[in-house]
């Protein structure tokens, strides 16, 4: 199946470096708005064709799908580039910026009959199929409290797209998008309350978020994000007989099992590449079985995920230009 990238910053890098190990994978083309970062992309990962138009680019009728790697606030758009020319998509997450133009991407894909899947790569990592296994086996008992942070501290720049309300920024679409789909892989149901507070920067993006959302059997997911602060990128997940710890939890490589009263164990779940290849497979599989949507990641949870963080800025007074 043959690819094309849009956007060459690091993204899309890290992308090409775990498409390498999918089977049947070739990168046929790149595009940038900057040709050198186009070049610069296609000379390193030794895509035969860059371009600095997307248009131009999309005309080469070898490309099957795309890869959106832009950032969030040129997300729709480029899909509906990309649709408009035929093309499967899968676009890096979030997926739009809010759910308006989710739906209205979706829409569109379902009616050309073309692949669309959001990027949230976390979702196909074989450690979460083992970490829902060991939980699912009652060796910690009944979930109680689930604790996820993501947040790495950047410098203050308000050009910078973190703090840019032009971009999308804050912290929630980049980072507590991660906790937040962690607490949905590993609760079987959707919170019956949500309750957040968020400061924001003085471009009026959320700086620190944090969450609290509550389940219908009384299990909580505490969780926060954070562009001013180191948080790490940790969770724990205790039961009423014993905890699991997670180092890099979204990205899962391995976790340790500590049930109350025994020794802690370690399973590992490693894996080559920097896990984007499972994703890619993924979407691969689904296109040749002719479905245009994910059955890992369907238009339903991204749409749900969505709806969430748009409800939640609103609370917060977090406002995009243009919405």
């Amino acid at each position: 199946m043959k690819w094309a990238i849009i956007g060459c910053g690091w993204m899309a890098d890290d992308f090409l470096q775990s498409l390498k190990h999918v089977d049947g994978a070739e990168v046929v083309a790149c595009g940038s708005k900057n040709i050198d970062r186009a070049k610069a992309l296609a000379d390193k990962f030794d895509i035969p064709s860059y371009y600095d138009s997307y248009d131009a680019m999309l005309e080469n009728e070898e490309i099957d799908i795309v890869y959106i790697a832009t950032t969030h606030n040129y997300h729709y758009e480029n899909a509906l580039l990309c649709l408009d020319h035929g093309k499967h998509l899968l676009i890096e997450k979030p997926v739009t910026i809010n759910t308006n133009q989710f739906e209205e991407l979706s829409k569109i894909a379902q009616k050309k009959k073309l692949f669309l899947m959001e990027a949230m790569w976390t979702r196909f990592l074989p450690g979460i199929t083992k970490l829902k296994q060991v939980i699912a086996s009652g060796i910690i008992g009944d979930l109680v409290i689930l604790n996820a942070d993501f947040g790495n501290r950047v410098d203050v720049d308000l050009n910078n797209r973190f703090y840019n309300a032009g971009l999308a920024g804050g912290s929630m679409l980049d980072m507590g998008i991660y906790p937040l789909t962690f607490a949905n892989l590993i609760f079987a149901e959707k919170p019956s309350q949500v309750i957040s507070a968020a400061a924001l920067t003085e471009t009026g993006v959320d700086a620190t978020a944090t969450y609290i959302l509550q389940y219908n059997d009384n299990a909580i997911a505490k969780l926060s994000s954070s562009i001013t602060t180191n948080l790490g990128a940790s969770a724990t997940i205790y039961g009423t007989k014993g905890f699991i710890s997670i180092d890099g939890f979204f990205g899962v490589r391995q976790f340790t099992v500590v049930p109350n009263g025994e020794d802690s164990y370690v399973i590992d779940c490693d894996y080559v590449g920097t896990g984007k290849q499972f994703e890619a497979e993924n979407v691969m599989a689904s296109i040749a079985t002719g479905k245009i949507e994910s059955d890992i990641h369907p238009h339903s949870e991204t749409l749900w995920m969505m709806q969430l963080m748009d409800k939640l800025r609103a609370e917060w007074g977090v406002v995009y230009p243009g919405e």
